[in-house]
């Protein structure tokens, strides 16, 4: 997760409305914390699960 917010930070993204978030798998990830962090990492940048 570090490196793709890392990674994110380093793009442009006052374009960006959406960031969706892909290879979650209900039994190796933790998808509500993924949500959070992103959330709290790209203010007012609506952030989404994809379903499996």
């Amino acid at each position: 997760m570090n490196d793709v917010i890392k990674w994110l930070h380093k793009q442009d993204l006052s374009g960006v409305l959406t960031i969706f978030l892909l290879h979650l798998s209900s039994g190796n990830s933790r998808a509500e914390a993924w949500q959070v962090r992103f959330e709290r990492e790209f203010p007012g940048i609506t952030i989404r699960i994809c379903p499996e």
